[in-house]
């Protein structure tokens, strides 16, 4: 699936698209538009890299595998911690809107943040890749 935009929220609370469960071997692609709520498990993955998403949680049993959930965003962003557990990320898209994500745990699963993978802007992805030519070349 991928959401690209979506309606406005009508009524406070409530999305465009108000909850969205992927499971199997499913794949999300988010980068615009409302959504409510993401569900996932099995060996679904999804990459989101913008659009107002108010929640994501996660039914996925331990180990955790940090490939799931892949979040493409500027550096600086901000975790809100209950505990030692992680159930806030804050910050801006590449396009540089804001965005503000509740992560939802429960209890007998990994915990959302553990099936995260933040990835950097471009510019220092691009650095990071020239650096490993670079080192390849002078073998």
């Amino acid at each position: 699936m991928d959401i690209r935009n979506t309606s406005s929220p009508v009524i406070a609370g409530e999305s465009g698209i108000h909850d969205i469960d992927v499971g199997g071997t499913s794949k999300l692609s988010i980068s615009g538009g409302c959504v409510g709520a993401i569900g996932f498990f099995d060996n679904a993955i999804a990459i989101l890299s913008g659009g107002q998403i108010n929640g994501i949680r996660s039914w996925y049993s331990f180990p955790a595998n940090p490939n799931h959930v892949t979040l493409l965003c500027n550096p600086g962003y901000q975790l809100t911690y209950t505990g030692n557990v992680v159930t806030k990320i804050s910050g801006t898209w590449l396009d540089g809107s804001a965005f503000s994500i509740k992560l939802h745990n429960y209890s007998g699963y990994s915990d959302m943040f553990s099936n995260m993978t933040i990835i950097p802007e471009p510019a220092t992805m691009l650095l990071l890749g020239l650096g490993g030519i670079f080192l390849r070349r002078r073998k």
